[in-house]
């Protein structure tokens, strides 16, 4: 597990960080954060997380706030820019797969089998960086859904075919990856078409921001990407085909 393999990086020398670091992420990077939050805090007992999973449309407006929050992670460079924040770090990608009930009762097999019109199928909403590549894998593959039920998030959509309301969605390879074997994986030849990019940054006015370098650093560092990979995100070098 992520938190586990990052226990040994959040070792870091003076001045010893403290105080309340808050972070807003993608709601796909829930499991990452927090195990990382785990693992920093085990390394500097004086700091206090507080964690805020929010859709990238949340995340910009949260961004424009005064104070905005310490840390923020989303899931396309955009999102920040458009709130003036621009000293980026680009830390993983994601790339999309089919999640279906393990038992996969309607036989899906790939993104065709979305157009069948008995075949419930969850989407990130096009409005949100998810849907957005959601629309290009599913443009490459020359599939329309004929009615699908859009989410903000891909963790929502997930969330609907593991709760039976949907028998498929496009979600992250991460997301399949972290609802372990409640779904079944399918994997996607269109979806290298188009990849998220994962970026965090430290607002220009974060409150803490001293502490949030800390932690950026530690999100940056070598031993996290690979945990990254591993749970299922794609490294910052792959681009789309």
């Amino acid at each position: 597990m992520l938190g586990a393999a990052l226990a040994g990086c959040s070792g870091g020398g003076p001045p010893i960080p403290s105080g309340e670091l808050t972070i807003v992420a993608s709601p796909s990077l829930t499991d990452a954060i927090t195990g990382m939050a785990h693992a920093f805090t085990t390394g500097y007992p004086a700091v206090r997380i507080v964690t805020v999973f929010e859709p990238d449309s949340r995340i910009a407006e949260r961004a424009a706030q005064t104070p905005p929050p310490d840390l923020i992670a989303a899931e396309d460079p955009a999102t920040l820019e458009s709130a003036g924040v621009t000293e980026l770090v680009h830390f993983a990608r994601g790339q999309l797969v089919l999640a279906v009930p393990t038992d996969n009762p309607l036989t899906i097999r790939g993104l065709a089998d979305l157009a069948r019109p008995e075949v419930r199928v969850a989407l990130c909403d096009p409005a949100e960086p998810c849907g957005a590549v959601t629309e290009q894998v599913l443009a490459a593959a020359e599939v329309t859904v004929p009615t699908p039920q859009f989410e903000p998030d891909v963790r929502s959509a997930l969330r609907h075919v593991t709760e039976g309301t949907a028998d498929a969605a496009l979600v992250y390879r991460s997301d399949a990856v972290a609802a372990g074997e409640v779904v079944m994986t399918i994997e996607v030849p269109e979806s290298s078409v188009a990849l998220a990019d994962f970026v965090a940054a430290v607002p220009p006015d974060a409150p803490n921001a001293a502490m949030a370098r800390v932690f950026l650093d530690y999100l940056a560092s070598e031993p996290v990407r690979e945990a990254l990979i591993r749970d299922g995100f794609r490294p910052v070098e792959a681009a789309p085909a």
